[in-house]
């Protein structure tokens, strides 16, 4: 049977070509003395243990593990996985390695994600945010810009903010994470907005923590708070997801993501340009964010000689693994252990 695997910093997601994908969470951790091999969830964790940092395989014993706890014993004739574009040859190798050698699958092939067709992709992952032009399906590796901020980031600014400002909650990315998915948005105007959040009454942009096994919750009426703990995200909401507009706010000397898209379509040939700025999609995670595809839209099109086009995927978080239905080919263990991991590379024009 054929699997199809989306490796993510974050997040794995495995399934078949028939059946629905699971997902788990690409690490492991410690959760009350107990250690979760590649959990479903991470509520409750103190400690996380991950096998890709910044898009690169560091870990490639804790990644092995993870793919054994996750994958069929047996029944498993091709495995297509993905890996990205701008991960570095060495990372790339460690992950071929892994699928051909130390798996010994007897079929596989080691993929970038990404559509079948001519638009530029916007990837808010959990390690970076990605822009990668495609034509016809091919990917035009010499346009790729990347930003480093994504979900990740965010996450761990948020959390040292909270623990600067009310809490200690060093221990607790986990719920800091849920907080940021639930209450973060984007403004469409920055400053305006932080001007009226100084306004605000406090159950506008507070969180009521958990509690003795209860899960948090947005706080919406003040009878609500009554004996809870309840954490006011003030300005927080806003300058959370700012970061990927404005990557200094965070000491970060790079371009925003709107910035980064017009370098890309500008280092593309001219025939493209407009093609691409009406055919953005935004895929990721960080793409459900609030308020994003409104402000993005503004920002690039406030720069660009030509109409602009940008829509959220109609999946953000499964997209990538969806794509992998698309690939016919494969690779044999023998036709690897010829040719090696460059062939791979050739194929798909990894940079």
């Amino acid at each position: 049977m054929r699997y199809l695997l989306d490796n993510g910093a974050y997040t794995i997601k495995l399934g078949t070509d028939s059946c629905e994908p699971q997902l788990y969470n690409n690490c492991i951790a410690s959760c009350k003395r107990e250690v979760l091999i590649a959990p479903s969830s991470l509520v409750g964790v103190s400690e996380v243990l991950r096998p890709i940092d910044r898009g690169v395989l560091v870990d490639p014993e804790l990644q092995l593990k993870l793919w054994k706890s996750i994958l069929p014993t047996n029944n498993i004739d091709c495995l297509i996985y993905t890996c990205p574009l701008y991960s570095p040859p060495t990372s790339r190798k460690l992950m071929d390695e892994l699928i051909f050698e130390d798996l010994s699958l007897p079929e596989a092939l080691r993929v970038p994600s990404g559509p079948r067709s001519t638009c530029l992709i916007l990837d808010l992952g959990f390690s970076s945010s990605t822009v990668i032009p495609y034509n016809e399906g091919k990917p035009i590796v010499s346009a790729i810009k990347r930003v480093t901020v994504g979900g990740k980031l965010m996450t761990n600014f948020m959390k040292e903010q909270i623990s600067y400002r009310y809490f200690d909650m060093t221990e607790e990315t986990w719920l800091v994470n849920i907080i940021r998915e639930q209450m973060c948005y984007v403004s469409s105007n920055f400053l305006c907005e932080l001007r009226k959040i100084q306004t605000k009454k406090i159950c506008e942009s507070a969180y009521v923590l958990p509690e003795h096994g209860d899960i948090g919750f947005p706080l919406f009426k003040p009878e609500d708070a009554e004996g809870k703990q309840v954490l006011n995200m003030s300005n927080l909401t806003i300058t959370v997801p700012e970061l990927l507009f404005n990557p200094s706010d965070s000491g970060i000397e790079c371009a925003g993501i709107h910035e980064a898209i017009m370098q890309s379509v500008m280092s593309l040939p001219e025939e493209l340009r407009k093609i691409m700025l009406e055919n953005i999609v935004l895929v990721g995670g960080v793409a459900l964010t609030k308020g994003i595809l409104p402000r993005l839209q503004q920002e690039v099109q406030e720069n660009s000689p030509f109409p602009v086009s940008i829509r959220v995927s109609e999946n953000p978080v499964w997209d990538n693994w969806e794509t992998l239905k698309n690939v016919k080919e494969s690779l044999t263990k023998k036709d690897y252990e010829e040719m090696g991991s460059e062939y791979i590379d050739s194929i798909y024009q990894y940079s």
